[in-house]
Formats: structure tokens, sequence, C-alpha cells
């Protein structure tokens, strides 16, 4: 998160990291109270939380990569783009010594930054 608010400038006081497990309908409630979310992630799966938040008309900035390509692209979301690199540790079920995409932060989405 450091280097996400070097590269775009974000005030701490304006964004709120969650790492809670939430029942599913207080979960929609957070989502339904954002004005965006963001996932930059390495193996997403389907991303039923960042469909869901689309379907409230939320912001959703998102690597673009792994299943939620299916129903996200830049018409309708924020996709950040990545590069594949060689993990030096186990992220999940991704283990160290393979190949995975890691989020470009530098080149935000013209879209976004225009929001």
């Amino acid at each position: 998160m450091r280097h996400l608010r070097k590269v775009y400038d974000i005030d701490r006081s304006t964004y709120t990291i969650i790492k809670d497990t939430f029942p599913r309908t207080d979960f929609l409630k957070l989502i339904n109270t954002c004005d965006a979310l963001l996932s930059l992630h390495r193996s997403e799966g389907f991303g039923f939380h960042l469909a869901e938040a689309m379907a409230m008309g939320k912001n959703v900035v998102a690597t673009n990569w792994s299943r939620n390509v299916d129903f996200m692209d830049e018409t309708n979301a924020y996709p950040v783009n990545y590069r594949l690199v060689e993990l030096k540790e186990n992220h999940g079920h991704m283990l160290k010594e393979t190949t995975g995409p890691t989020p470009i932060l530098n080149t935000p989405s013209p879209r976004f930054v225009s929001c």
C-alpha cells in the first residue's frame, strides 16, 4: 500500500484497509457504503465481490488478470495491467519460483485519473 500511496499521492485518511471477515449481508452493506473497490490481486478466481460492487454501481479497480476479465473491461471498470514475474515467496496457492502477475502501479488508467 505504501507504493500505491506514493504512485498516486493518496492521502491515508481517505481510505481504510479492512482485513476482517464479515457475514455476507454485512459485507454487501460495506461495499454499498464505499465509493470504490480496489483489488490488486495475483489470482482472484471469479471475483464475486467485484461483480457485486459493479452491480451496485461502484467504481471497481482490479488487476486485469484471472476470471474477473470475463466481466470487467475498460468500458465498465478500471482494469490495472500487470507483468508476469517469478514469485520470490509463496502467495496463497501460488508457490515460490512460479510465475504470477504483479500489478503495474505506475501506469494509471486514463479513465480512472479523469473520474
